[in-house]
């Protein structure tokens, strides 16, 4: 029997080269020689020697013997690769316990080959000293280089290509795979595509694994279009060994796809041709905290770290090209407080905690917040503070102009890693130990208020609350206030971390969790919960929290009914927590009529009002309020620059002592200045304040005084020059007269604070005693009409005023009761203001009770109504 003919071996491998042709002979000779050694009889002759068969034996067993020692490293060393990582050993074609056992077998053959791992022996012990039993056994040399060059890269060394015994085979090519997989980690992608062309230049082609990364880069740079990728440039044969051949995948060349390519291809599925395969196993995980890198060792063309600094952030730390120094401090004002637009990175950042990716298509601009025109993609990393309140201290931003970005992972712990005791919330100070996420104060008039606010709406939009709870909390006091919480679920649960609240603080959106979290609920056992923010002209207000025991319980149509009701009542929430703090600080409740249209106008005026730059003017008449209003213009402007701070108290200078050059002078150092009674400065004081208006000063300066600001100039009263310095934003409050519409928001409020500091019972007028209220002029302002209700307090005997002790009271305060206001030619506003002070929920106006507020007949107000050329539809007429 003889050996196969050459043209044998040629039909069987018509497409392999000369040296995959004498592996087959060098097979068959093998599969004869056992075939004769197994048979019954003498064997016959094959045409070789003994020492020639002896010869051909050693060679299949030393393969055996290399191909089970590399399937050992690739157990043992691939395991220490990241999940992350474009570093890869090659997926191993034979079990470990499979390894042993072929060992085994040598060992009985006579060979020397090392012992089993003892207990405890680490991974690279293991490997390094079975690289020195197959160097001693003779095994390839170039493929033990590569090994121990393995496992210098896992020790964190940087190589240079060693001394090939073939500078163009299959370890020579491994290695430059494994350069361009460290390189792809580090970022540095077009170095990596040069590494795997200069070796394919030299040896006349790539394959396998070095195929496989040429095909992954070209794909990152070009992801928009990795058709340019053809195939016909990614194999080719020839010299190249047959085991690595990309027509012959059963080698294990593809042992998966990284964590950050699979992002990357879940964003661009036109990338799957190109980006095969699933999560890779078999891994260790990524560290939950590590050392953030610098820009050079990532590859990226920027690194930005910021943090919070008050209401706003700062920038900690910019690495950037030279050509873009210049353009980070332009970039940061036009990106600082971007967190709370809705479709900007920052704002999900936050409102999810987790890394934000953003990347752009070749041709298309650089994702927006980028600070490089040029860049591809970018990540932004949240760095956590510390304590109760460490949901987002700051973060990194990083972009490349390519679209590889590191995993998630690996960007996260990054973020936690750079930590910092210094990093704070937006507003929060330093302190040794956590703060308290919430304050509850004793339950002060405004906070049960708010807390009521909260309950209408769970009402009103029909929220089930047998598995569920909910919070309520007023934002912009020197702390959060928590002003309510019901419902029957998870009431015996423990506290969680309530970070949920945090982020939707932040964000201004709605933060949910629909499978337990214990860091984001407010109870430790919730499976599933929302927050749900109350916003006016884009500021946080107020934070509704809702949570279940159940995992996803609440819907999005739910949870659009419940954010649309909350929004209405913003205001009134708003309003609660300015009360709070006005009590607090000057221990007055106050009264709003915060569902009345008209004051919805005011409030918006005031609110705008408060955080312009330029002084504020408040005009109107005694007793109209101006000075509640100064001081809620100081809450508000404090509350937005101190990230929900609010400020303390101050007296206005004018309204207690006179004023002199002195007083106004430390007034305006002072973060916020009040001035009062303007018009009754000496002349000299108010030139000097025209002054020190013209010249900027840092204050927010708000002043207020008797009358419109042309009539005083006019009358002489008020500097010409001081006018022109405080004309730009003006605020004109009419007095109750012309706020008739109020009366019957304010009435109930101003006695429900009345018991709360006198005592007695809760009082209610009829329709016929508050139109006799409604009717009043109340020169004397809000002291007048609160003087009347609290005698009416002190002398009620029941919980129902009428009209008789109603008209008792006002005649023994002197105020002279209006039985009816003029019908003959009325005033079109107080028709209007009893037409609107009537309307109901549907839109309806009662017009038998606008007539009484009126003191007329119901025939009498129609017929007005037409000559007025009013209908049931009428508004607040506007000046």
């Amino acid at each position: 029997m003889g050996l196969p003919h050459s043209d044998v071996i040629d039909l069987l491998y018509p497409r392999s080269g000369e040296r995959e042709r004498e592996q087959a002979r060098r097979w068959v000779t093998h599969l004869r020689l056992l075939q004769a050694e197994s048979g019954p009889g003498p064997a016959p002759s094959v045409g070789v020697g003994r020492a020639y068969a002896q010869r051909e034996l050693d060679w299949v067993l030393k393969r055996q013997l290399r191909q089970n020692v590399e399937a050992f490293m690739q157990h043992g060393l691939g395991t220490l690769l990241s999940a992350d990582s474009c570093l890869g050993f090659g997926r191993p074609i034979i079990g470990y316990q499979e390894v042993w056992s072929n060992l085994e077998a040598l060992r009985l053959q006579g060979w020397s080959v090392p012992d089993v791992p003892g207990p405890g022996e680490c991974a690279l012990v293991s490997a390094a000293r079975m690289l020195d039993g197959a160097e001693a056994l003779g095994l390839p040399a170039d493929r033990i280089l590569l090994w121990r060059s393995r496992m210098d890269r896992l020790h964190g060394s940087t190589l240079v290509s060693p001394e090939w015994g073939n500078p163009c085979g299959p370890a020579a090519m491994d290695f430059s795979a494994d350069q361009a997989g460290q390189l792809l980690d580090r970022g540095r992608v077009h170095e990596a595509l040069d590494e795997l062309r200069n070796f394919k230049k030299q040896a006349g082609g790539i394959a396998g694994r070095a195929r496989m990364l040429s095909e992954w880069a070209q794909t990152i740079l070009d992801a928009s279009c990795p058709e340019s990728v053809r195939e016909d440039e990614l194999v080719r044969e020839g010299d190249l060994p047959p085991e690595w051949s990309a027509l012959d995948r059963k080698f294990g060349v593809q042992e998966g796809l990284p964590a950050h390519l699979l992002e990357l291809r879940t964003q661009w599925p036109r990338t799957l041709p190109h980006l095969r395969g699933s999560a890779l196993e078999h891994r260790i995980p990524v560290p939950a905290t590590s050392p953030l890198p610098s820009r050079g060792e990532l590859g990226a063309g920027v690194l930005v770290r910021l943090r919070f600094d008050g209401g706003a952030t700062k920038v900690d730390d910019a690495q950037v090209p030279p050509g873009l120094h210049r353009s980070v401090p332009d970039w940061h004002l036009g990106r600082d407080r971007s967190w709370r637009d809705p479709v900007a990175p920052e704002y999900e950042l936050l409102l999810e905690g987790r890394a934000v990716l953003r990347r752009s298509a070749l041709g298309e601009p650089a994702p927006e917040g980028a600070l490089d025109p040029s860049s591809r993609a970018l990540a932004l990393i949240p760095i956590p503070g510390r304590g109760a309140k460490a949901e987002c201290a700051g973060w990194i931003q990083i972009e490349y102009r390519h679209v590889l970005l590191p995993s998630r992972e690996r960007l996260e712990s990054w973020g936690r890693g750079l930590g910092e005791d210094c990093m704070l919330l937006p507003g929060s100070e330093a302190v040794d130990e956590p703060d308290e996420e919430l304050s509850t104060p004793e339950a002060s008039a405004p906070v049960r208020d708010g807390g009521r606010v909260f309950e209408e709406l769970l009402s009103e939009v029909g929220t089930k609350l047998g598995r569920r709870r909910w919070w309520g909390f007023l934002v912009g006091g020197e702390s959060t206030l928590h002003v309510g919480s019901g419902g029957q679920g998870l009431q015996s649960s423990p506290a969680g971390g309530g970070h949920a609240l945090e982020r939707s603080l932040q964000t201004g959106g709605v933060a949910r969790f629909d499978a337990p979290d214990a860091a984001l609920a407010q109870a430790r056992d919730a499976g599933s919960g929302i927050v749900i923010p109350a916003r006016l002209q884009g500021q946080v207000v107020a934070l509704l929290a809702l949570e279940s025991d159940r995992r996803r319980a609440f819907k999005e149509r739910d949870v659009r009914r419940v954010e649309q009701s909350l929004q209405a009542r913003a205001l009134a929430l708003r309003l609660a927590a300015f009360r709070a703090w006005h009590l607090e600080q000057h221990g007055i409740d106050l009264a709003f009529a915060a569902g009345e249209s008209g004051f919805e106008r005011l409030a918006g005026q005031l609110r705008t009002a408060a955080h312009a730059h330029a002084p504020v003017l408040v005009s109107g008449p005694a007793g109209a309020g101006k000075r509640v209003l100064m001081r809620w213009m100081q809450f508000e402007w404090a509350a937005e620059r101190a990230g929900g701070k609010a400020p303390r108290a101050c007296t206005p200078l004018g309204s207690v002592e006179p004023p002199s050059a002195q007083k106004m002078k430390a007034a305006l150092e002072q973060p916020c200045a009040m001035f009062e009674g303007l018009d009754s400065w000496p002349a000299r004081l108010q030139r000097q304040l025209a002054q020190a208006l013209e010249s900027g000063p840092r204050a927010k300066v708000l002043v207020h005084v008797q009358g419109r600001l042309e009539t005083l100039v006019t009358d002489g009263v008020l500097d010409s020059r001081l006018a022109r310095a405080l004309e730009n934003i003006e605020v004109r409050v009419g007095g109750l007269a012309e706020r008739r519409v109020e009366l019957p928001f304010l009435v109930p409020s101003l006695l429900r604070i009345l018991r709360e500091h006198h005592g007695g019972p809760l009082l209610r007028l009829d329709d016929a005693a508050l139109g006799l209220f409604w009717r009043q002029p109340w020169e004397g302002g809000m002291a007048a009409l609160k003087g009347a209700l609290l005698k009416l307090l002190l002398e009620s005997s029941g919980e129902v005023i009428e009209f008789d002790p109603a008209h008792s009271v006002l005649s023994a305060n002197g105020l002279g009761p209006i039985k009816r206001l003029p019908s003959r030619r009325p005033c079109r506003r107080d028709v209007v203001s009893a037409l609107d002070s009537t309307r109901l929920e549907s839109g309806r106006i009662n017009k038998t009770r606008a007539a009484q507020y009126l003191g007329w007949d119901p025939d009498t107000l129609v017929a007005r109504m037409q000559d007025l050329g009013l209908s049931t539809e009428a508004g607040l007429p506007q000046d």
